[in-house]
This record gives structure tokens, C-alpha cells and sequence, in this order.
């Protein structure tokens, strides 16, 4: 009896110690750490070799500081519930929604709202969709939970929220994953909760279960503009912690977000969302969108800059075809096929609609084949959008140019952006690509010779529409043959 009395107060002991250790250290990580909001790890200044441009506002002396918790006297504004507000989400799809009033001393659109300290993010259908994605900051999400509960204990329940100062809106396997994780490499930039969402084109706008997507009058929103904006917290709370102090003891927030989803350039099947898209008929339904995600994006961030990055349509639609059911087999007979199928339809489809009409409807759309050849049209898409934007909010790159200049490339857009001209030892050019076509479907080979034919006669005329466009509002032009 005795040696079991001493063994239960052995474990006794341990346990209280054991659980004595966990408590400092949940409360060390939870909460000092909090407070303090140690982010993430690439948010680390380095030396750059060019001041940000004057847009920015920033004085030639200043010093970097990180703020606690509370928003510093000098930034102390008025808040402002824009994605809380009733009638936000009608506005949007009206395309009628009033200026945000965005702060003047953050160079990213941002505002100060009000939040409840036990705001649900697992409720926000975006998010649940791509938490479980490699690279979804889930920890900087729960961290963000915390901190609206430790400000709640201090009698305050406010968050800075902030819409992207940039987007990479096409094209997809362009190199966009490559673009998009070298980009963030920059301290002057900071994650949002994922790199693309397609939240304007997909998650917004559904149908009923039982009704036909067809119909523009079935269209209806599930995912509110707040679940969009969310996506950002993490990064707004690195963006506002992070400030240089200028003459006059002021403050500017020069760290910028951005989205990185491509499909916003070259799908929009829930365009009927846009209530002004139901107001022009034509042959009786509109099978073509007269407003884009272009205008939603203008109508929010009428300063936003925008970037494309192309490459020969051809070879995109090839390792478009690996991406998608990358475990199934490939063969290039399987791909000659859809091929085939696939031009001999839209080549049907040019005949009965309009060219928009046919890569914009989800209707004429040959939706039953597994690659996508709309996308390679170009100059469909970017027509629409430089109708919206104007020229020096716009930067075209090729995926060419990119693979043998990628460290001056990315130096570019860092310039495009603003953010300077980060020192090359930020990208290594032997780096292998992001998001590359695997090892066990390269010994797929090249496609034959008479799918690259069909190719070519299919793709040649867009490439030509796409090279006036560009010549004619001053963009480099394509460098692959039309």
C-alpha cells in the first residue's frame, strides 16, 4: 500500500509539473506573442537598392518600428463598416457601391472597421474551401482570432482591413505560382490568406440546386463581399504593424497585398450576378457579359494595378492538359483527341456567336472537355480589361521572357508596384519553377505534329488580334510566332 501511495503521488507530481510548463507556454504564445502580432517570417527588411517611388510618399529618412496592438494616435480615424454595412453586397452587384474611404497615410487600400471579438472565420465559405491547401496561412488566421479577443479585453473591437493594391489576373499555367511566391519574397509585400481564390468568378454568385445555370434570373449570391475581404486580415495586421516614422513624428504603412488569381482575366460564368449584365439582351438571352470582373475591381480599387502574363497558347494548353487530374494517365493521343474535339467545336461555336459570347457562356462553352482552349484567346479578355484600366495601371509579361530574365523581370513589377528595386540576391535563377509539370509526365513527349498544326491554324488569328492590341497601347509584343 505505501509503495503504491508513493507512485500515485510520483505521477501526481509530474502531472502538476508538466501542466504547470504548458500553461507558461500557452500563455507566452498565446498571448505576449500576440499582442506584439509576430506574424510571419518573410516579413524581414532588407537593404533595397531604390527608394519606393513618390507615390508612396515616403521621406528619404525614415525609421522602420513595429507597433503593439493598439492603432497609434497619429492613425486613429473614424471606422468605417463597409463589408458590415446592409446594402454593400447589393451595391456590388449593381456596380453601384460609394468610394471606401480609404487611409491616406497606407499606400494599400485600407480602412478601420469594427469586429466582434468572437468572429467566426470558419464560417466564411472562401476560406473553409482552401484552409486544408498547401500554403493557406491557417496559423496567422488563428492568431488574428486572438488578437480581436485581446483587444476586446481592453475595450476594443476594431481590425484594419484592406482590399489588394495589385492583382495577377491571368492566365493561368503562365507562370503565375512562380511569379506570385517570388514576388512575396519582397519584405515590401505580404501574403494574403492564399495565393488565389476565385472569389469574383466562382464563389460569389450560385445557382440553385434545382434551377438551370443558364438562366440569368437564377443567379444568386452565397458568399458575401466581407468573406472576400477577409482573406487579407493576416496581411492587413503585418501591413499596419509595420510603418516608417516620417518628419513631423507621422506614420505611412508602404507594405502592400495583392491577389493572385488568374482565372479572374478569363472566367466569369456567374457574370449574370452582375445585375446591369441582365439588362442587355441579346437574341433574347445575354450569352455575353457587357460588365467584367474588371469593372468590379475598378469600382472598388480604381487605382489597383493589374498584371498578365502570357506565354505561347499552344505549349499552355499542352501542360494545361498534366495540370488537370494529374494522377490519371496522359497520353499525346488522349490529348490529340480533345484537341480535335475541342476546335472543331469552337469553330462550330464562332459561327452561331459572337467570340465573347462563346468563351464567356458557360452554356456554349464545351464545358465536357477537360482542357481549356478559351484561354489561350487572349485578346478577348485583355480588350475587356483595358477598356476599364488605363495604361499605366497595366503590366503585360510573357512567360518566355520570364524563364531567361527572371531576376531582372521581377525587378520590373517590383518597380511596376512601387515597392523599389529589390537586390537580385532576393530570386535565384536556378531555382526550379513553381508549380512545373511533373517528372513522370515528361516521358509523355511533345504533342504530334498534326495536333500542333491544328494548333497553330486555331490559335493564329487570336495571336495576331493580340499582337494589334498590344502595339497599339504600347505593350511589348508577343515572341512567339504568328
Amino acid at each position: 500500500m505505501p509503495c503504491f501511495v508513493g507512485a500515485f503521488r510520483l505521477r501526481a507530481g509530474i502531472g502538476i509539473i508538466v501542466w504547470l510548463l504548458l500553461s507558461v507556454t500557452f500563455h507566452r504564445y498565446f498571448v505576449k506573442e500576440f499582442k506584439g502580432l509576430k506574424l510571419v517570417d518573410y516579413i524581414r527588411y532588407h537593404n533595397i537598392t531604390e527608394p519606393p517611388t513618390t507615390d508612396s510618399a515616403i521621406l528619404p529618412s525614415t525609421t522602420l518600428v513595429r507597433t503593439t496592438s493598439i492603432i497609434p494616435s497619429q492613425d486613429t480615424h473614424e471606422l468605417h463598416d463597409v463589408t458590415n454595412s446592409l446594402t454593400i453586397d447589393n451595391d456590388i452587384d449593381n456596380l453601384d457601391a460609394e468610394d471606401i474611404p480609404f487611409l491616406k497615410n497606407y499606400k494599400n487600400p485600407c480602412w478601420y472597421e469594427s469586429v466582434s471579438s468572437n468572429y467566426d472565420y470558419s464560417r466564411n465559405r472562401l476560406m473553409s474551401k482552401y484552409k486544408w491547401e498547401d500554403g493557406a496561412d491557417r496559423k496567422g488566421i488563428k492568431r488574428m482570432q486572438q488578437i480581436f479577443m485581446s483587444r476586446d479585453s481592453d475595450g476594443e473591437n476594431w481590425r484594419l482591413r484592406c482590399l489588394p493594391y495589385f492583382y495577377i489576373a491571368g492566365f493561368s499555367k503562365c507562370g503565375t505560382t512562380d511569379l506570385f511566391t517570388n514576388l512575396f519574397k519582397n519584405p515590401l509585400l505580404s501574403k494574403p490568406f492564399y495565393k488565389e481564390f476565385p472569389y469574383w468568378n466562382w464563389a460569389r454568385w450560385r445557382v440553385a440546386l434545382n434551377e438551370s445555370r443558364y438562366q440569368a434570373a437564377n443567379w444568386r449570391r452565397v458568399s458575401p463581399f466581407k468573406h472576400y475581404v477577409d482573406m487579407f486580415d493576416v496581411a492587413s495586421e503585418n501591413i499596419r504593424t509595420n510603418f516608417t516614422v516620417q518628419a513631423g513624428n507621422t506614420t505611412f504603412h508602404e507594405i502592400i497585398t495583392g491577389d493572385g488569381s488568374p482565372s479572374h482575366a478569363w472566367s466569369f460564368p456567374s457574370f449574370r450576378g452582375l445585375k446591369p449584365n441582365n439588362l442587355s439582351k441579346k437574341r433574347g438571352r445575354n450569352l455575353e457579359p457587357e460588365y467584367t470582373i474588371a469593372d468590379i475591381i475598378k469600382m472598388l480599387t480604381p487605382k489597383a494595378k493589374i498584371i498578365f502574363i502570357m506565354r505561347d497558347p499552344i505549349e499552355r494548353l499542352f501542360s494545361d492538359y498534366f495540370y488537370f487530374q494529374p494522377e490519371a494517365p496522359k497520353s499525346k493521343e488522349e490529348f490529340a483527341e480533345l484537341v480535335e474535339k475541342s476546335v472543331r467545336w469552337f469553330n462550330l461555336c464562332f459561327e452561331k456567336y459572337t467570340p465573347r459570347a462563346c468563351v464567356y457562356n458557360a452554356k456554349v462553352k464545351d464545358v465536357k472537355v477537360h482542357i481549356r482552349a478559351w484561354n489561350g484567346l487572349y485578346a478577348i479578355y485583355l480588350k475587356d480589361w483595358l477598356k476599364v484600366f488605363p495604361r499605366d495601371q497595366v503590366l503585360v509579361l510573357f512567360l518566355e521572357d520570364y524563364r531567361q530574365r527572371k531576376t531582372e523581370l521581377l525587378q520590373e513589377v517590383s518597380e511596376f508596384l512601387g515597392t523599389g528595386i529589390p537586390d537580385a540576391q532576393y530570386f535565384r535563377e536556378d531555382e526550379l519553377p513553381v508549380n512545373a509539370r511533373r517528372e513522370e509526365h515528361k516521358s509523355v513527349g511533345d504533342m504530334t505534329a498534326r495536333t500542333r498544326e491544328v494548333l497553330e491554324n486555331f490559335y493564329r488569328p487570336w495571336t495576331k488580334a493580340l499582337k494589334t492590341l498590344l502595339e497599339s497601347n504600347g505593350f511589348p509584343t508577343p515572341p512567339w510566332p504568328s
